[in-house]
């Protein structure tokens, strides 16, 4: 990882530790999932587009739909790369 320029270490370490929590045993005690960290990561993206204080509930319970959902495909994608 250090052979990396500085400004991809920092992303290169998040997705190593988003990896470790994957490989972790998952517990019930609400550990997130790679699912909940890529839907976090498409949320934040995102938000910092479209975000506004006076955004209605509706939109942001669409919104968290829609980043789950981004979540879903960014796995479906993850593991396809897997197959090959």
């Amino acid at each position: 990882m250090n052979n990396l320029p500085p400004e991809f270490q920092s992303l290169a370490h998040t997705l190593e530790g988003i990896e470790m929590a994957n490989q972790a045993p998952t517990t019930a005690d609400k550990t997130p999932t790679l699912r909940d960290l890529f839907a976090g990561a498409a949320l934040a993206g995102t938000m910092a587009k479209m975000a506004s204080t006076t955004m209605p509930s509706g939109t942001r319970d669409q919104l968290a739909k829609l980043a789950y959902q981004m979540g879903d495909s960014m796995l479906a994608e993850r593991d396809k790369g897997v197959q090959s």
